[in-house]
């Protein structure tokens, strides 16, 4: 087993299980605090997915707390979780992020502030401890222990076709953006978990969503630079709302994110038509894929009275950055 010397192993093989107690919320997870072999205490983040090293985490160990954890004792869940799915889980224009998924992806499990539960250790990796939490009467299921809350790591694929004359854009409609926006689009991407590869991450998105059917299309690869920004998803910076005496009440940590991004960009055989496009796999997820100009896509708004609804707003500066490139590169 990797890290057998690691002090969460001593930890967590003196006793059966660990008690924990949530300290703090965050998107698909918690912040616990423990207590270690000499009595002091250590504070580590449990996550719903696993995570990879290009997140830059480790697994938890049991080092004394330098300093304590930011009081979250006065933070009332229902408000915070009002205020997740009203900002947090929504862009700047009202329109959703998470659909319908938003609510489940606030805390882990639904675990909050102030609670207590057990986690046995099922194995160490490089980068986390996969854990089993016990919390309450409920059936014990997995989680990931890291030394910190971990960063966002996304891969995001841009498809781009020059096809008579106009640059189209491969989109997806999400299945799970809510009754509310039936015309939700995205790019292909996600977020890279695991022990993939950059590369191997965005091939498993473009499995899992759809993509270009390969040997039907002349493609180019092109990469584009990293964005690294600290407040690019909210749901990954410190979140605070207003109680009913105006005070500020504050919960989560920041986290940061970085968007890794790729142009694929087509070179249809068949002039008289654009390239034919893979079924994605995860149909829970995706309902269908698309091609549309990459002009009318940069001139969408969010508008909910309307339906209409940019899975990310980020994905449309991204479009802008892809464009920009190949143009550059004098394709287009």
């Amino acid at each position: 087993m990797y890290f057998s010397q690691l002090a969460t192993m001593a930890i967590l093989s003196k006793a059966s299980r660990l008690v924990v107690r949530v300290v703090d919320v965050f998107y698909c997870g918690v912040v616990g605090k423990a207590t270690n072999a000499n009595g002091k205490s250590f504070y580590f983040s449990l996550e719903k997915f696993r995570q990879n090293p290009k997140q830059g985490t480790k697994p938890v160990d049991d080092a004394p707390a330098t300093e304590p954890w930011p009081d979250r004792s006065n933070v009332e869940m229902d408000k915070a979780l009002d205020y997740w799915l009203a900002h947090i889980e929504k862009n700047a224009d009202g329109t959703r992020k998470g659909g319908a998924f938003a609510k489940a992806n606030f805390s882990l499990n639904g675990i909050p502030i102030g609670a207590e539960f057990e986690v046995e250790i099922l194995e160490n990796t490089a980068f986390n401890t996969e854990v089993l939490v016990h919390y309450g009467g409920a059936a014990p299921f997995k989680a990931y222990a890291c030394a910190k809350p971990s960063p966002q790591y996304a891969v995001d694929t841009y498809i781009i076709c020059l096809f008579q004359g106009e640059l189209y854009i491969r989109l997806i409609k999400r299945a799970d953006a809510g009754p509310d926006y039936p015309s939700a689009r995205a790019i292909i991407g996600g977020f890279l978990n695991g022990d993939l590869s950059v590369d191997q991450g965005r091939d498993a998105e473009l499995n899992e969503e759809g993509g270009i059917v390969l040997g039907d299309n002349r493609i180019r690869e092109i990469n584009l630079p990293e964005r690294t920004d600290e407040w690019r998803d909210p749901r990954y910076t410190p979140s605070s709302y207003l109680n009913s005496a105006g005070e500020i009440v504050t919960f989560g940590c920041k986290r940061g994110s970085t968007a890794n991004a790729v142009v694929h960009f087509v070179s249809p055989k068949d002039t008289t038509q654009l390239p034919r496009l893979a079924e994605a796999t995860d149909k829970a997820e995706v309902v269908t894929g698309e091609w549309i100009p990459v002009a009318d896509f940069l001139a969408m708004s969010n508008d909910p009275a309307a339906g209409v609804y940019v899975a990310w707003l980020d994905h449309q500066a991204g479009a802008r950055d892809a464009v920009e490139k190949l143009r550059e590169l004098k394709l287009v």
